[in-house]
């Protein structure tokens, strides 16, 4: 059982059988190694801005999830701009943590995010973050339905989802939808669509383009937790 601390708070992720993806060659499709191991510097100061953009405006949250942070690049210039920010991290990839120096290991958690997952505290209560992050991600995710089950459990009434998924069809990208399939799926989902942006060419990270992605903001309106 992996933990790190959230306000004093103790985080337990309690499925065991949950510990990413190994590489060894039998990754499921949507998975490609390399894209949590882009650790230069040029591309890590790419996410600076949006991460700048997101703390500006999401000015009321205090907790942060980040689903399928990769290197953790955003992560990292979430913290060092708002301090107070408690951002906690989970990607598939085994080997970041010991490679990322990105990463803060005790805000990680190295869990698939279409399997099974859960965020407890010391009382065995489900934790549930203000704002939930996810960038050209979903594209990737072979079990979709999964991954929103997890995310409407750590969502409460007023939470954010903020993120982009990647529009073009590939051998690595099992879970394609236009602009308008994945309103409607957030929607049927208990989510109800932001029509704001953040995402411009200035702000946005090295790994997409504005014309190969969806973004995405929806704020939860149907409490469907557990």
């Amino acid at each position: 059982m992996s933990r790190c601390s959230i306000y004093g708070m103790e985080v337990k992720q309690t499925n065991s059988n949950n510990h990413g993806i190994p590489n060894n060659g039998n990754a499921p499709s949507g998975y490609r190694h390399e894209d949590g191991l882009h650790l230069e510097e040029r591309y890590h100061k790419t996410y600076q801005k949006m991460a700048i953009a997101i703390a500006d405006h999401f000015t009321e949250a205090k907790t942060v999830l980040e689903l399928g942070c990769g290197a953790g690049s955003l992560a990292n210039h979430l913290r060092t701009y708002k301090p107070e920010l408690l951002v906690v991290t989970a990607d598939g990839n085994q080997e970041v943590p010991g490679r990322s120096p990105f990463i803060d290991k005790e805000h990680h958690f190295v869990i698939r995010t279409d399997e099974d997952y859960h965020f407890v505290n010391e009382n065995g209560e489900t934790v549930q973050f203000d704002l939930i992050v996810c960038f050209e991600h979903l594209e990737h995710l072979n079990q979709l339905e999964k991954f929103m089950e997890n995310l409407n459990r750590h969502a409460h009434s007023k939470t954010y989802f903020y993120g982009t998924a990647a529009n073009w069809g590939y051998k690595h990208h099992p879970t394609v939808k236009t602009d308008k399939q994945w309103e409607e799926y957030f929607l049927g989902k208990g989510w109800e669509p932001v029509r704001q942006s953040l995402l411009t060419l200035e702000t946005k990270p090295f790994n997409f383009d504005l014309e190969r992605t969806n973004e995405l903001m929806f704020r939860k309106t149907v409490p469907l937790g557990t």
